[in-house]
């Protein structure tokens, strides 16, 4: 059965990130973003509301310390509000379709809700995809259900992850892809119809390592952006005229994304009504 209730748009997040970047040569991290200052001199954000500064305290520890920072550490908190055998589900699934890095111990992450990136061989907008995925646990759970909810019933992963986000989130939503639900009233899920060409450039995108711009040890400037969705903004005219137009909830129950970004359907699934 489908759970509809999952599928309600969410309007009032918690808009508050934690990190720090610094450089670190060995196997201990720090414990808290106070530590991280304390001991490792990170340069550090707290409690803003998005994770728009990252390039600027990349930029500043180069400019005080002459070295190019090699960590970061986000200090989520998702493990305070969220069940963790979701937790583990999820972050499972992005572990799997490369939306965190391979090298992440889940079970540690768990644990205390701290992520640490090695981000000198990262681009930026590689760094948002990490840095949301884990994210989304903490500000929106509700997200986090209903894509595990969709996957448990046939649904691919990537598909699943724009029809949740064209359902629930709100327009202000810091996310991966500009996907957002709809002004209009709630209508039942299985209803209506979504556009799922974000969930074809985002795979493809993952899947190639094709993240516009610098690493960070290539030079990382203080002015530097994330620009993730221009990124899956497609001008390709073949792939809007074949992808463009919205589909089913039942045709995309039957939809898989391959790596290349093709999208085929199976010609059976699952009853789930």
């Amino acid at each position: 059965m489908i759970k509809k209730e999952l599928f309600m748009r969410v309007e009032e997040p918690t808009y508050s990130v934690t990190y720090g970047v610094y450089y670190n040569d060995s196997d201990k991290e720090p414990q808290n973003i106070k530590e991280a200052k304390e001991n490792y001199s990170a340069q550090t954000v707290k409690g803003h509301s998005c994770f728009s500064s990252l390039s600027k305290k990349i930029y500043a520890y180069h400019e005080k310390t002459g070295i190019i920072p090699n960590r970061l550490f986000y200090e989520s908190g998702f493990h305070l509000k969220s069940n963790l055998e979701t937790a583990e589900k999820w972050l499972t699934l992005c572990k799997k379709h490369n939306m965190i890095p391979k090298d992440i111990k889940i079970k540690n992450l768990i644990s205390d809700g701290n992520l640490y990136l090695k981000i000198d061989g990262m681009k930026l907008n590689q760094i948002y995809v990490y840095l949301c995925s884990v994210r989304y646990l903490y500000e929106y759970p509700t997200f986090v259900k209903a894509v595990l909810h969709l996957v448990d019933i046939g649904f691919d992963f990537m598909v699943a992850f724009v029809v949740s986000a064209q359902t629930i989130f709100p327009r202000n939503i810091h996310s991966i892809t500009p996907d957002r639900a709809a002004y209009s009233p709630e209508e039942d899920i299985t209803k209506k119809t979504f556009h799922v060409i974000n969930a074809l450039k985002l795979k493809k995108l993952i899947s190639e390592n094709a993240f516009s711009g610098k690493t960070v040890k290539d030079g990382v400037f203080n002015d530097d952006t994330f620009c993730i969705h221009e990124n899956l903004i497609s001008t390709d005219v073949n792939i809007l005229q074949k992808y463009g137009e919205r589909l089913k909830f039942d045709e995309l129950r039957r939809a898989k994304i391959y790596k290349t970004g093709k999208l085929v359907f199976k010609r059976q699934f699952p009853n789930t009504t």
